[in-house]
This record gives C-alpha cells, structure tokens and sequence, in this order.
C-alpha cells in the first residue's frame, strides 16, 4: 500500500489514517512497521502493534521518556482543566479614577475599645484616586481623605 517514499512520508501518511483505515492494512503491513522508538510508539498503539504488557520488553531509556510524555499530557490535561474552572469564576475588572466603589473593610477586633470585627460593615464606600499598577488602586474616602492602596480583589463595584 506504502511502498513508495521516504519513511517521513511513511509516517506522515499513517498519522494521518484514521482508525478504521489502520484495520484494512494486511499484517505484513503492520508488522513492517512495527517500531522500538518512542516516537513511533503513539502509531505502533494506533497500529495496535504493541500492547501494553510488551512495554516490559523495551529498554529503560524508552520506558523512561514514554513516562514522561505520559507525564506531560496528564499535566497538560489537569492545566487545561483547571484553568477552565479557574475562568469560568475570574472576572476582569477595570476601574478608573474617580469612580466610586466598595472597599473591603479590613478592621482587625480589639478587646481594649470593645471593638468585633464580625460585628463591623465588610465593605465601606470610596473613590479610586488613581490606578497604582495592573491590579492596584489607590482609594479616598468620599470626603476626600486617602485610604490606602488596594488590590482589586478587595473593590467591588
């Protein structure tokens, strides 16, 4: 069926079949192009020419790098999912000077003025002075007295 071109064309053109197309190949076929390399590993299994108790018959440096390509696709796998449950949650806020939002309150409890935090207001009202870095705003009071630098994480609009 192959039989003429390079072996890059070889294998260009068997990447390229789709499963049911590797079954019609004849088993002289297949057994020619049975490989130890671990770049053809991926077609050998598409081949079905190499299961995975004939793992054990490959040397330790190919064992070894099929580990680690293992590796890299359940990690490329679980970033990919992660990221996807990361984002579905982000938001991108940008605020500007001027605007007014809701700073997260900070207060910390004190026994000595009989002060609960719990009991305190999470957010207070304010105005952006100005945008510090990427995601840090400087905010003032609605008197126009500062408040400090906060990170967007602590704005609400």
């Amino acid at each position: 069926m192959f039989t003429n071109g390079t072996d890059y064309e070889l294998d260009r053109k068997l990447k390229s079949l789709k499963d049911h197309e590797i079954n019609l190949l004849d088993r002289e076929t297949k057994m020619a192009l049975m490989r130890d390399e671990v770049r053809n590993y991926e077609l050998d299994r598409k081949l079905k020419s190499l299961k995975d108790h004939e793992i054990n018959l490959l040397d330790r440096e190919t064992k070894m790098a099929l580990m680690r390509d293992e590796v890299r696709k359940q990690l490329h796998v679980a970033h990919e999912r992660s990221a996807a449950s990361y984002n579905k949650r982000a938001r991108e806020v940008k605020f500007h000077a001027g605007q007014e939002v809701y700073r997260r309150n900070l207060a910390l409890s004190s026994f000595g003025t009989n002060f609960n935090a719990i009991f305190a207001r999470k957010y207070i009202k304010c105005r952006i002075r100005t945008l510090v870095g990427n995601n840090m705003h400087e905010t003032e009071a609605l008197e126009g007295k500062p408040c400090g630098i906060y990170h967007a994480k602590d704005l609400k609009q």
